[in-house]
């Protein structure tokens, strides 16, 4: 048993951030059915109060933190209390690492820029394993073990390092990001959507 899915969303419902910890199949359709259970009570979920849903085998529990819906999903033993507790870890996260103030003062805007939304990922994948399991609850611990590091954004060209003359004009497509499948190879993500090394 583990958590199913984990989404953060604005206000108006449009999914900002999106992790699935089940198979492909089981989550087609998903995020129109949780719109469908949920989105009545979303006045009621603001100011960090946990509402919460059950739907079949699975538990749903929401809140807002200022303009962002934060929504978990869990089945089993990640029932509506353990998904709640789960919340709290990442507020605290949040909290402590990304906004540095009360949640209810954070915005779409705080969470999309740079720096802000790759905390908020690399956090999230630490906390939470591949398989939906709660890892890290000592938020003091989440991040110490790296350092992020843009490497490319709309306001500067992609670096490409150690690359001979042959590979000087290379796209940005046809630059080798080995960083990027070593981590997706190290939290279990398949080899094929991972790449060759």
């Amino acid at each position: 048993a583990s958590m199913h899915s984990i989404f953060l969303c604005n206000s108006d419902g449009l999914v900002l951030f999106k992790r699935y910890y089940v198979t492909i199949a089981s989550h087609c359709g998903w995020e129109n059915k949780l719109y469908a259970l949920t989105n009545k009570r979303w006045p009621h979920a603001r100011n960090e109060v946990h509402q919460c849903v059950t739907y079949e085998d699975k538990y749903i529990v929401f809140t807002f933190w200022g303009e962002i819906l934060v929504i978990l999903v869990g089945t089993d033993e990640y029932d509506e209390l353990a998904l709640s507790d789960v919340l709290d870890v990442l507020a605290e996260y949040f909290r402590d690492n990304i906004t540095k103030r009360p949640l209810q003062e954070l915005s779409e805007q705080q969470l999309i820029q740079g720096e802000a939304y790759e905390k908020m990922c690399l956090g999230i994948d630490e906390m939470i394993s591949a398989v939906g399991i709660l890892d890290q609850t000592d938020v003091s611990k989440v991040g110490s073990n790296y350092k992020a590091k843009v490497l490319w954004n709309s306001r500067c060209k992609p670096a490409a390092p150690n690359l001979d003359k042959k590979q000087e004009n290379a796209s940005f497509e046809e630059v080798p990001f080995s960083m990027v499948r070593t981590y997706l190879q190290r939290n279990g993500y398949a080899e094929d959507f991972a790449g060759q090394t």
